[in-house]
């Protein structure tokens, strides 16, 4: 159990200035990273900012849980993040073009 709440801490402290340098950086960083915007249907774009979302609550939901060593909460939260088959299949049926990849 110490080992889990130890690697789960690791993972929202290695993880955390990744996303905030990432949500920092303008679109001329973007450029010189060689990183271009998937071309989306609006559909598509809409449901991968609600699992954004829903991961970046559930990020919170896991370190809030961990200040109180709530492992159960731990788990549930956790079980949100990372990819999934049923999202698997979804993002199969609905890329148009082979070369776009669906991210979860």
């Amino acid at each position: 159990m110490i080992k889990s709440k130890l690697m789960l801490i690791y993972w929202v402290l290695a993880v955390g200035p990744v996303v905030s340098v990432g949500q920092s950086m303008t679109m001329a960083d973007e450029a010189s990273e060689g990183r271009r915007p998937l071309p989306l249907l609006q559909m598509m774009a809409d449901h991968q900012k609600r699992m954004m979302r829903d991961h970046l609550g559930a990020v919170q939901e896991i370190v809030t849980a961990l200040a109180t060593d709530d492992f159960v909460a731990v788990q549930r939260a956790a079980a949100r993040l990372g990819f999934s088959e049923e999202v698997g299949r979804m993002c199969t049926r609905h890329v148009e073009s082979p070369d776009l990849a669906c991210v979860t």
